[in-house]
């Protein structure tokens, strides 16, 4: 006989059964399948049933990421900019604790070492439908310094917290735990795939006689993922020779307003928090840009190599990646697969005049899209002012004099 519906008050009813002994066992599906509590029960009479509480009730878990691109919203794909702030959010249900004098919970927290977390930003709340209790910060704490895994939050006593608000015997409210994180400066190494994984399990009590302190059982590792791409850049004439000394910037709107801050590496640029710098072509023409999100950007040549114009305007630049249909499936190591990051698709449009090859080749597994942007040789008008201007215009007003001068010697000459 199996029973899989639960009492309101969190006990197993047995029903209509024929006199006799029989033998109860609590499967546990979320721990590890585990057959972990057993009772042995009578039916004295027929048609008896018989009423059981659940010793071995085992919270489930789920771990999200915000994607904040396509009203995607919660799921367990994403992609950043590095430096960008990542929310990461846990929910699991208050388990029946009414067999228990304190009931604990463990959340451990394994994230890739490109991914920093913001420990300060660690939020707990209890939803009871549309009602949310925060969680105070004296009833959990978050811990670091465990082998193998980046940090834990630990409620040592939820039942004490639970009981008090929503009243005793309370169970089946949603544990929302939140906390923000960010790619670092180690990201710029791996972009594409296989992305930056955050894993997360739930330890909890299991033993009510154990008040809590003693056996524990663990929920299975969930884990999410984000992503970040790169821009290779490269400056050439209409020859094709790799230019040096162009100067960029890049920047989010097409104002150029919101500029995407960039710090110099080793082999490129990485968008960073800090102060930014301008991009400049290396003496092979290159400009690298790591740590890109999904979306659009606007490159503005700021300064064109001498002898060469700039550009008049900036070049749009639109990252598109594709991934499954199916986002809140994803399993650990499968961000290395082309299951995940399936496609990346690159598009630009330059400025009015200005030529460009405007469907770029990418490299999914890389996560990079190439970009060839070309100055024109086209001498320009010189500017008003210059040393230039004053010289041919002084060389056309002695040309004009001296015209004048000719004409007038000759009518003086006719008049003699």
């Amino acid at each position: 006989i199996e029973v899989d519906e639960l009492e309101p008050d969190g006990s197993v009813v047995i029903r209509d059964l024929a006199p006799g002994w029989y033998l109860v066992d609590e499967h546990n599906v979320y721990n590890n399948d585990m057959h972990s509590a057993a009772s042995l029960c009578l039916a004295a009479s027929a048609n008896a049933d018989i009423r059981i509480q659940i010793k071995s009730d085992y919270p489930d878990l789920i771990k999200k990421i915000e994607e904040d691109d396509q009203g995607i919203g919660w799921n367990d794909i994403g992609d950043f900019e590095i430096g960008q702030t990542i929310p990461f959010r846990y929910e699991t249900k208050v388990p029946a604790m009414a067999g228990y004098d304190t009931y604990s919970l463990v959340f451990h927290d394994k994230m890739d070492p490109a991914l920093d977390a913001d420990l300060d930003s660690v939020r707990i709340a209890v939803m009871d439908g549309e009602r949310s209790v925060p969680m105070p910060e004296s009833a959990f704490r978050v811990e670091t310094g465990v082998e193998g895994e980046t940090f834990q939050v630990v409620v040592p006593d939820l039942k004490a917290f639970v009981d008090e608000v929503f009243g005793q015997d309370a169970r089946g409210q949603t544990i929302v735990v939140r906390y923000d994180a960010r790619l670092n400066e180690t990201a710029a190494d791996q972009t594409g795939r296989p992305g930056f994984a955050n894993a997360v399990r739930l330890e909890f009590s299991n033993n009510p006689d154990s008040d809590g302190k003693g056996e524990t059982g663990f929920t299975p590792w969930d884990t999410v993922v984000c992503f970040t791409y790169r821009l290779e850049g490269a400056k050439v004439n209409e020859a094709g020779t790799r230019l040096e000394g162009a100067r960029f910037r890049l920047y989010r709107d097409e104002a150029c307003a919101d500029e995407v801050r960039l710090k110099k590496i080793e082999n490129g640029y990485v968008a960073t928090s800090q102060e930014g710098e301008e991009m400049v072509s290396d003496a092979e023409g290159r400009f690298s840009v790591f740590g890109l999100d999904q979306g659009t950007y606007y490159l503005k040549e700021t300064k064109a190599p001498d002898g060469y114009r700039p550009l008049p305007g900036p070049i749009r630049l639109t990252l598109t990646p594709t991934f499954p249909a199916e986002r809140d499936a994803y399993r650990q190591g499968e961000g290395a697969t082309d299951r995940i990051l399936t496609k990346l698709e690159a598009e630009v449009s330059f400025p009015q005049d200005w030529n460009g090859k405007t469907e770029l080749d990418t490299d999914s597994a890389a996560g990079s899209a190439l970009l060839e942007v070309v100055n024109q040789t086209e001498a320009a008008l010189p500017k008003t002012g210059s040393a230039l201007t004053i010289v041919l215009l002084s060389a056309g007003s002695l040309l004009i004099w001296a015209g004048r001068k000719a004409r007038r010697k000759d009518r003086d000459e006719e008049a003699k």
